[in-house]
C-alpha cells in the first residue's frame, strides 16, 4: 500500500508524503516506492505545523537510531522541504540512503517531483538539519516516526488509512 503524497493549492505547503510500504520484491526487504497521490495541506494547517515541529522536536532520537540501530531497526527516511521558484515555495520529500557527515547531510529523493522540478527521484540532494520536516524508520516492521503521515489519515480512504494505522509502531 503506497503512502499518499500531499499537493499544495495556491500558496498551500506541499508536504509530500510518499513514503515506502512493505513490498518484499523491490529494493530493500519490505520496502516499496510510492506511487505519486496527493493530498493538499496549506501552509498555515495547525495540525500539520504542529506534526513537522513534534517530528523536529524528535530528531535526536532518530539520529541515535540512526549512528547505532537497534536490533530490528532498518530503513532510514528523512523528510526534507526543497525549495522551488522564485516565491518561497517549498516541496517536501522523503529521501532514503542517508549519509551524515557533521552538518552536510545527503539522501536519494524517493518522490516524483509536482513543484521542485529541478529534482527529481533518485537524484542525490544535500542539506542540512535545518531543511528537515519528518523522519521515520522501521523497528521490528513498523513504522517509527512519519509524524506528517498521521496528520494525513483522517483525509485518507478508511481503508487505506487503517493500513497504514496498522504498521505505525505507536499508533
Amino acid at each position: 500500500m503506497p503512502f499518499p503524497r500531499l499537493k499544495p493549492t495556491g500558496l498551500a505547503l506541499a508536504v509530500a508524503a510518499a513514503v515506502v510500504v512493505a513490498a518484499p520484491s523491490l529494493r530493500a526487504p519490505g520496502i516499496a516506492l510510492a506511487q505519486d497521490k496527493t493530498i493538499d495541506f496549506s501552509s498555515d494547517d495547525q495540525a500539520m505545523n504542529a506534526a513537522i515541529q513534534k517530528a523536529r522536536g524528535n530528531l535526536g532520537s532518530y539520529w541515535k537510531s540512526f549512528a547505532s540501530p537497534g536490533p530490528g531497526e532498518r530503513d532510514f527516511f528523512l523528510k526534507v522541504a526543497i525549495p522551488y521558484g522564485q516565491s518561497s515555495g517549498r516541496e517536501h520529500f522523503w529521501l532514503r540512503d542517508i549519509a551524515r557527515d557533521g552538518d552536510r547531510i545527503v539522501g536519494t529523493i524517493d518522490n516524483d517531483p509536482n513543484h521542485a522540478t529541478h529534482v527529481h527521484r533518485g537524484q542525490r540532494y544535500t542539506f542540512g538539519e535545518a531543511d528537515i520536516t519528518d523522519w521515520m524508520f522501521r523497528r521490528n516492521g513498523k513504522i517509527v516516526g512519519a509524524e506528517t503521515l498521521r496528520v494525513m489519515l483522517p483525509k485518507m480512504p478508511k481503508a487505506q488509512a487503517d493500513g497504514f494505522r496498522a504498521q505505525l509502531e505507536a499508533p
